[in-house]
């Protein structure tokens, strides 16, 4: 990663940047298309998944009884408590379609809905033709129209009663009992008075198989999408006659069969059930899964439904009549189950009182209420579609003692159970597949799709601010060639020259025969590096870093003149400074010292002299500048010892009491080296007096005078001039003198 250009990391970083701010703007985007497409699917209008769903349900619908049989007859009509044993289930597949399909003007449709039922034995405990025995139910029906109904009522049943020869409990087949039979009682009773009794088939669900439950009208969702499925009326009504408040009447939800999309858990689902008459909500429970793994939201029928008044007082209209409210956990539906002009006193509640007053459920033996009484219904909370119901309910017959009736005995009030229903759909596979890929499929892609680009801009920028961040001091030629280069590896041409000694690009200048030595190649190889300049210190002082020759800005590298050696034959601070010529002593075995200036421009420091010895006979390590102690700990340069004897530069005498460098004789006026005194004959540095208590260079003894260079002292008896302070090493900014600088207006050069 390090190896891209910085130009590659800034376009990655923007690319990243855009990806993100793409997966964070489709969100809402993104969200309002699928929205609408769901909307355009869903709506009942013809070419819509949800019209063809609603027309014709593919999902499997089965409708199945668990009935009870009753063990202790005589019992019973002794004032026992009734034993019953449950049998089941005896499972039917029901069909529904819808017919005489109308859309109105004002956004809804009108149908008809047709159920059939066929008897699944693979399904059942056995054949539907199994009996069990249970109460009869028209003798039931006309006891209580003697008690309750108006007198000319009271007449009629009682007429009726005496024709049956029944008992209270018969024996019936579960398909009569489910279907319908025909009763000999009434029968007999249409003989005689047909103008009060027209019907004799009584069962659960008779005559509605092959019929349809009524007239509905429902919002298609054209105009608002959350009422998809909303009743507007039932059978021309707006509410239903059979309760005692407008609030009990009233007809909300849907059909059953679809609903809104978009639910939530904080929703209240409606639905609105002609088998019992009344609306009914649910409440959302948990989140539930189809066989094939689709999310669901499961909504159940709380508590509250069938409270009793004084528990839920806006149950006070289901009270019939309205001084006689039941329980919690039943309701009696009798004012609209009708047998010609007589109720059926038939109380509905959940299977084997499940949620009910204990006593009814104490006044039976064999109840065992439990969850799986309850009814759920699925939805898929997208699109509304009910993927998984189950409508359980239990069918009971209000029983009393009438005194007028023989049939009736000594039995006790009860609400006796006669069977009880599972109304269940599960959707298949064929219709989840169906659904998955045409709805659900597009929502899925997309959310992968957003946080896909989420996630892949986020890294991008992240990775590209790591990468700038860690480039931020690294020049960008530095990876020019596609790899990861140390600093030490740059040419020096490609940036500012720095004081090496280990380097060997950089060692400690040519030989005079211009042979390079071990350290480094000759000067002419790098012209435009300053060759024998010592590196900075690798651990500077943290207060105070030394000034090094390194830390001079240069504009162009291509600007300096080649550094040229100057030998220097007179050791003493005040030695005259000439251009180098040939000189046949330098080719002496001798250490040779020499001189390298490197060039100013109006922003660097002056030029400053760094004289450095390359000699095999010093047995001592070389001292290199930034290996010195701190300026203000060094020594008088005349009290100098030897090199392996020195102390650390830091105890010589501070710069600043060295002679200025304005009052040295200019370099123009040097002299040549040739009239220099011999170095044999020069005076070892160990013997100068210190730099303070030089004579002026001034007044020194004129060059041609001193002694030939043969003569001067041996060399390697003199200090290195190297392992002094340069004199180019600034006093501390709060003791600096200002110093007139005699090169501020001119380029100076040394050819």
């Amino acid at each position: 990663m390090l190896n891209c250009s910085r130009r590659t990391t800034w376009i990655c970083l923007i690319v990243g940047s855009i990806i993100l701010a793409i997966g964070l703007i489709s969100i809402p985007v993104l969200h309002l298309i699928i929205r609408q497409q769901i909307i355009n699917n869903v709506i009942l209008k013809n070419g819509t998944q949800g019209y063809e769903q609603w027309r014709n349900p593919a999902p499997p619908i089965y409708l199945q009884f668990w009935t009870f049989d009753l063990k202790n007859p005589a019992e019973v009509m002794q004032g026992e408590k009734p034993y019953v044993v449950e049998r089941g289930p005896y499972t039917y597949r029901e069909h529904r379609h819808k017919v005489n399909i109308t859309f109105n003007q004002n956004g809804t449709v009108s149908y008809r809905q047709i159920f059939s039922y066929n008897f699944v034995p693979e399904m059942s405990v056995g054949l539907d033709n199994e009996t069990f025995l249970t109460v009869n139910i028209p003798l039931a029906t006309l006891a209580t129209a003697v008690v309750n109904s108006p007198a000319i009522v009271r007449d009629a049943a009682t007429v009726a009663l005496g024709l049956f020869t029944e008992e209270l409990f018969v024996r019936k087949s579960v398909k009569d009992m489910v279907w319908g039979y025909k009763d000999k009682g009434l029968a007999a009773a249409k003989v005689v008075d047909p103008s009060w009794f027209t019907q004799d088939m009584v069962g659960i669900r008779a005559g509605k198989n092959n019929t349809d439950d009524g007239l509905y009208t429902v919002q298609t969702g054209e105009n608002d999408i959350q009422f998809l499925g909303v009743i507007d009326k039932y059978n021309g009504m707006s509410s239903v006659p059979y309760w005692t408040t407008s609030l009990a009447d009233q007809i909300n939800g849907t059909d059953g069969s679809i609903g809104p999309p978009f639910l939530n858990r904080d929703r209240i689902v409606g639905m609105f059930s002609s088998d019992i008459c009344r609306s009914v909500i649910g409440l959302y429970e948990a989140d539930d899964v189809t066989p094939q793994g689709i999310p669901l939201y499961r909504y159940t029928g709380p508590y509250r439904e069938l409270a009793n008044a004084t528990i839920e007082p806006l149950n006070k209209g289901f009270c019939t009549p309205p001084d006689h409210c039941m329980g919690t956990g039943v309701l009696n539906i009798s004012t609209c189950q009708i047998i010609d002009r007589f109720h059926i006193p038939l109380v509905v509640s959940y299977p084997h009182f499940y949620m009910a007053d204990s006593k009814y459920k104490d006044a039976i033996y064999n109840m065992h209420p439990g969850i799986q009484h309850r009814t759920d219904v699925c939805a898929e909370p997208n699109t509304g579609f009910i993927m998984k119901a189950f409508k359980r309910l239990q069918i009971n017959i209000y029983l009393q003692k009438v005194d007028s009736v023989l049939q009736t005995g000594n039995i006790q009030t009860m609400v006796f159970p006669v069977a009880w229903i599972n109304e269940s759909t599960v959707i298949d596979d064929a219709s989840a597949a169906k659904v998955q890929m045409q709805l659900l499929n597009p929502k899925l892609l997309s959310f992968v799709a957003q946080i896909a680009m989420i996630i892949i801009g986020s890294l991008m920028v992240i990775v590209s601010a790591i990468l700038l961040f860690l480039r931020r001091n690294i020049p960008d030629d530095a990876f020019s060639r596609g790899s990861t280069r140390e600093i030490d590896d740059i040419p020096p041409n490609e940036r500012t020259p720095l004081l090496s000694e280990n380097n060997p690009q950089y060692g400690n200048g040519p030989t005079p025969n211009g042979v390079p030595t071990e350290d480094g190649p000759t000067s002419s190889q790098y012209p435009h590096s300053s060759i024998g300049v010592p590196p900075p210190s690798p651990n500077p002082s943290k207060d105070k870093p030394p000034l090094t020759l390194s830390s001079v800005p240069s504009e162009d590298p291509k600007d300096l003149i080649p550094d040229k050696e100057v030998p220097v034959n007179e050791p003493s601070p005040d030695s005259v400074l000439s251009p180098p010529k040939e000189n046949p002593a330098l080719q002496s075995p001798s250490p040779t010292p020499s001189l390298h200036y490197v060039e100013h421009t109006e922003d660097t420091l002056p030029p400053v002299p760094v004289v450095k010895i390359t000699s095999p006979t010093l047995a001592s390590p070389k001292i290199l500048i930034d290996e010195q102690a701190p300026i203000g700990e060094q020594k008088p340069m005349g009290e100098q010892t030897p090199v392996d004897e020195q102390k650390p530069i830091g105890e010589q005498m501070p710069i600043g009491e060295q002679m200025p460098i304005e009052e040295q004789t200019p370099i123009g006026e040097q002299k040549p080296i040739i009239e220099q005194m011999p170095i044999s004959k020069q005076i070892p540095i160990d013997e100068k007096m210190p730099i303070n208590e030089q004579v002026p260079i001034g007044e020194q003894t004129p060059i041609s005078e001193q002694m030939p260079i043969g003569e001067q002292s041996p060399i390697e008896e003199q200090t290195t001039i190297s392992e002094q302070i340069p004199i180019g090493e600034p006093t501390p900014i709060g003791e600096q003198t200002p110093i007139n600088d005699p090169f501020k207006e001119q380029n100076y050069h040394f050819k």
